[in-house]
């Protein structure tokens, strides 16, 4: 089976360890009774935890986790080659891919109602290939990549309403794309597609139509990985000065655009440094992966962004949260995070059991965290709730000192269409409301500036987000 990360350890049996300090734990999660587990995918609460695993028979079975019940593997895959790439917001709807009883490889969908189900083939030819990578908040609608008719690999949107749609490619390119992630609302996908010279390239679709999105070098292979669930974020990786693999995080801003891509960088005090990959992003657009690190197996797991900081900057979760894991292990790589940057699930190693284990990291409530290792000050922009809304919603924002602070909205062309601050405000947190009633269903985007006396920044920090109105 195909590993999210492309990275295949060689692991070792089943235990799950818990270790909570204050709001913050970590939990060891087990395995099916063979030597490898990895996680790919997680609940927004927390409480689910989907991936892969390998059985007593050295099988690859995809499993889900629950804190009640452990790890266990998905029902209808007991007896199938299969693995869990994503989960919906609620954890009731997993989707993955498994091996039918001929040897072909088929996206999947599962519920508790209905268990396991393929999804429907391009052509209804039953040895057709399909991968599933990415599902929405509500489970509707599910991304990933099948072979076509003419055996060409396609990305593919797959929904109840129209079936397998198979996605274009760059014009001019090659024949060949794939869809890693879809956005909460089904609207945005990001993922790769070859151009002329067989070079992957990140792509977004837009109302289905490929665009290549903006990366450093004229030519090179890159992939987008990831988009936050708002939209607002996407990450995935670049091959820079010729062979080392750098992360990168782009920012859409209105009325669409991705910003200029962001370099994520390497840890510090890292000598040679040759891999970094970004493999997710939360709604605020801070990332999860592994780098090159200093451990045995040379990578470690990282997160990366304004952590009650003014700048972006790139964590080693070892360093970080050293008091939950506690000499039990070290964590190698962060495949998923959710949408508010509390839960973390990936993959680490435990020298006692000589295996390699999926992880959960829970980073406690966001507004009680006390990261000792971190700096203390961040300014912030909150999801608004409730959203999609119709027609009022909240709008919530932090600054930690006096600051300038500008908060407007504008459509999906741009436009500003309100301003709701526009002075200076004393350090606190603050709740806006807004009311859309004048305006029509759709999506927009609110856009906070602040600039406070200690940024040094001419335009100081902008945040962007996104909302829905529906009426």
């Amino acid at each position: 089976m195909k590993l999210k990360s492309q990275l295949i350890f060689t692991l070792i049996i089943f235990i799950t360890i818990s270790i909570r300090i204050n709001s913050q734990s970590f939990t060891w999660l087990g395995t099916l009774g063979g030597d490898e587990s990895e996680a790919f995918a997680v609940s927004n609460d927390g409480s689910i935890v989907v991936g892969e695993s390998k059985n007593s028979n050295d099988e690859d079975r995809a499993f889900r986790w629950t804190v009640s019940g452990g790890m266990q593997t998905l029902s209808g895959t007991s007896n199938i080659e299969s693995m869990a790439s994503s989960i919906s917001s609620d954890g009731t709807i997993i989707v993955g891919t498994t091996e039918d009883e001929f040897g072909t490889e088929k996206a999947f969908r599962w519920t508790e109602t209905n268990s396991l189900e393929y999804l429907t083939q391009l052509g209804g030819d039953p040895f057709i290939e399909s991968d599933a990578q990415g599902i929405s908040a509500d489970g509707s609608r599910i991304v990933g990549q099948i072979q076509n008719t003419s055996g060409e690999y396609r990305g593919f949107i797959w929904a109840e309403s129209f079936g397998m749609k198979e996605l274009d490619v760059l014009i001019g390119g090659d024949s060949t794309s794939l869809v890693n992630s879809i956005d909460g609302d089904g609207s945005l996908l990001v993922g790769w597609s070859s151009d002329e010279n067989y070079n992957q390239r990140p792509v977004d679709w837009r109302d289905y139509i490929s665009n290549a999105m903006p990366i450093p070098v004229i030519s090179g292979n890159g992939v987008a990985e990831a988009i936050s669930e708002n939209g607002t974020y996407a990450v995935g990786r670049i091959i820079m000065n010729g062979n080392e693999m750098h992360g990168f995080r782009w920012h859409k801003v209105p009325p669409g655009y991705w910003d200029p891509e962001v370099d994520l960088g390497f840890l510090s005090g890292i000598t040679n440094p040759e891999v970094c990959y970004a493999l997710d992003v939360s709604d605020d657009g801070l990332v999860v992966g592994f780098t090159t690190g200093q451990n045995p197996n040379g990578i470690v797991a990282f997160l990366w962004g304004q952590i009650n900081t003014l700048t972006n900057v790139m964590y080693d979760l070892n360093v970080v949260y050293s008091n939950l894991i506690n000499q039990s292990g070290y964590l190698l790589q962060a495949n998923a995070i959710t949408p508010d940057g509390r839960f973390i699930v990936g993959q680490g190693y435990r020298p006692s059991l000589q295996r390699y284990e999926a992880f959960l990291l829970d980073r406690g409530e966001p507004t009680s965290v006390n990261e000792s290792n971190l700096a203390l000050d961040k300014y912030s922009l909150e999801q608004n709730y409730p959203n999609p809304f119709n027609p009022s919603t909240t709008i919530s924002f932090s600054i930690p000192n006096e600051s300038f602070v500008s908060l407007k909205i504008f459509n999906s062309l741009g436009e500003e269409v309100e301003e709701l601050v526009n002075e200076t405000k004393p350090a606190g947190k603050y709740s806006i409301d807004f009311n859309a009633s004048e305006l029509t269903s759709g999506v927009y985007f609110y856009r906070l500036r602040t600039k406070g006396p200690e940024i040094n920044s001419e335009q100081g920090i902008i945040q962007t987000r996104k909302m829905i109105l529906v009426k």
